[in-house]
């Protein structure tokens, strides 16, 4: 798969997942069938080592593209539903201290800008 430019959802059908320790984070979205995880860890780090070792494949957001090491790459995938994140954002009845209002104003910026 590396090799390619893109990859479709139909390649990811049946391959091993490198996921987080407990969930299916890191395990595309979209996919269409109950996944096999191959391996869980703790970090993202770890995640992008296992995949260079090529044990499977795993997720990573933009964030991580430049952190990843030799012989992996990141590819973007075709076809499938796209993929829709939510951020719920909850407070106690007392008021916000000022750098939790800070983000909190910043949360509903993006959302309000990015249509969430």
């Amino acid at each position: 798969m590396a090799r390619k430019d893109f990859i479709e959802l139909s390649d990811l059908h049946g391959q091993p997942w490198i996921a987080g320790s407990g969930t299916a984070m890191g395990v595309w979205p979209g996919l269409d069938e109950r996944p096999v995880i191959a391996h869980s860890v703790r970090d993202w780090l770890a995640k992008l080592h296992l995949v260079a070792a090529g044990c499977g494949l795993t997720t990573v957001g933009d964030s991580l593209s430049d952190a990843v090491p030799p012989g992996v790459r990141v590819l973007p995938v075709r076809g499938g539903s796209h993929e829709h994140r939510r951020i719920l954002l909850a407070k106690l009845p007392r008021p916000l201290s000022e750098p939790a209002a800070r983000v909190a104003d910043a949360l509903r910026a993006a959302a309000v800008t990015t249509g969430g």
